[in-house]
């Protein structure tokens, strides 16, 4: 009696043990699935984020080289006052197409702005050799000689650009000057 008692005791106890290597085998697989679902979770998020720092870069650069971009930093510069941001956002810009004429007329604005006109000159002349009939660029060298009060100057490109000038000064409701 005692024999079967302990042979019934002996299978209990392996039953009890089986249960238990079973139940821990059965968590240490649950733990390590939750251990890589923990994993993946993290890996994406770290892919997400590397993703939008990479557009957010992206982003920056394609900015930093559009002329376009940079044209209206540059203007928004002026509008608010910032000559010498907008100086700077523009020669940048330059860079990136030295024939965009609204850029270079904007620096040329930039330095009178700031009275250096000589400056200012120095990129209208260079647009005034593409563009010799247009008046917006001899009015701005006009008055940048006025501001100078570089008389004959003024009055030697009156002469010469008299036309432009007129059809400058009676455009959209302004007066024709009095040469």
């Amino acid at each position: 009696v005692l024999d079967e008692l302990s042979k019934v005791e002996t299978k209990d106890i392996r039953k009890d043990i089986d249960n238990e290597s079973t139940k821990e085998i059965t968590l240490t697989e649950q733990s390590r699935d939750n251990s890589i679902i923990k994993a993946l979770v993290i890996a994406g998020a770290i892919c997400v984020v590397i993703a939008l720092i990479g557009i957010a870069i992206n982003n920056k650069v394609n900015t930093f080289y559009s002329i376009d971009s940079q044209y209206e930093k540059a203007f928004a510069q002026f509008e608010n006052e910032d000559y010498e941001g907008s100086i700077k956002t523009l020669k940048h810009a330059t860079a990136l197409d030295e024939d965009d004429t609204k850029t270079q007329l904007l620096l040329a604005d930039n330095y009178y702005m700031l009275e250096k006109y000589d400056e200012s000159n120095a990129v209208l002349y260079k647009l005034l050799e593409y563009y010799p009939e247009d008046p917006a660029i001899v009015e701005r060298i006009v008055n940048n000689y006025k501001a100078k009060d570089d008389y004959q100057i003024f009055v030697d490109l009156c002469h010469a650009y008299a036309d432009g000038l007129a059809e400058a000064y009676t455009d959209g409701g302004k007066k024709q000057m009095d040469w």
